[in-house]
């Protein structure tokens, strides 16, 4: 029996495709998969889901990314621009690399710088970050339990917009004396503990002449926020 072997390009191409196919399996078995888990969670986490959602984009656009450039080579190929030159890589496939890359770089682009399509991850935040950057001047006090501190955390990106932030237990209802509290014309008490809520903002009130009242801008879960002027 005689046996006949493939040219090498033949068996390049063969292999690429084989190859592509396992590309293809792997990425659909993840997204796939990675879908279905999101969707759980999703159905249990509700509003906060989207950011447990978020992984399952990128499977999403590897996906799309590997179909486009498979296309495109599809396309240069039908097109009689398979030209062989020397190495691994064909011409069509560098300028189908090339195109894809131009093309979703400038649709990534687009949703960024023009159309500001960015998925904000925590959109509950928005409002509360939007506050501490506008009141950033402002002094701001933490009213926190440290047996608990891991929940300042929770909230750091609100905090680090304060270029200070004072803490204070919430255990300890001893007057406040730093001069920045006293002295301060406008104060963002932030308050992670209820334990002696009322008998600190009274206290605020006491020591600081130069406010005359406090309202709460917003409580959210573990966190309150209450502004005094």
């Amino acid at each position: 029996m005689r046996h006949f072997r493939l040219p090498a390009t033949e068996e390049k191409t063969i292999s690429g495709r084989r190859g592509l196919r396992v590309a293809y399996g792997v990425l659909l078995f993840g997204t796939v998969g990675y879908f279905l888990v999101g969707s759980k969670v999703a159905l249990l986490a509700y509003a906060p889901s989207n950011r447990y959602e978020m992984p399952v984009y990128p499977l999403l656009l590897a996906l799309v990314i590997l179909l486009t450039d498979d296309l495109l080579r599809s396309l240069l190929q039908e097109i009689g621009r398979r030209v062989a030159i020397p190495g691994e890589k064909r011409a069509e496939e560098k300028i189908a690399a090339v195109l894809c890359a131009v093309l979703f770089l400038g649709l990534t682009c687009k949703g960024l710088f023009v159309d500001h399509r960015v998925l904000f991850l925590y959109p509950e935040n928005a409002a509360r970050l939007a506050y501490a950057r506008t009141h950033r001047e402002d002094t701001a006090i933490l009213l926190m339990n440290p047996a608990v501190s891991y929940r300042v955390w929770h909230y750091e990106d609100i905090f680090m917009n304060y270029p200070r932030l004072f803490f204070a237990d919430t255990a300890n209802t001893s007057d406040f004396t730093d001069p920045a509290i006293c002295n301060a014309k406008a104060l963002d008490v932030y308050v992670t503990d209820p334990r002696n809520q009322k008998e600190l903002l009274q206290m605020i009130l006491r020591v600081n002449p130069h406010v005359s009242g406090y309202q709460e801008i917003y409580t959210a879960d573990t966190l309150r926020l209450y502004h005094f002027e």
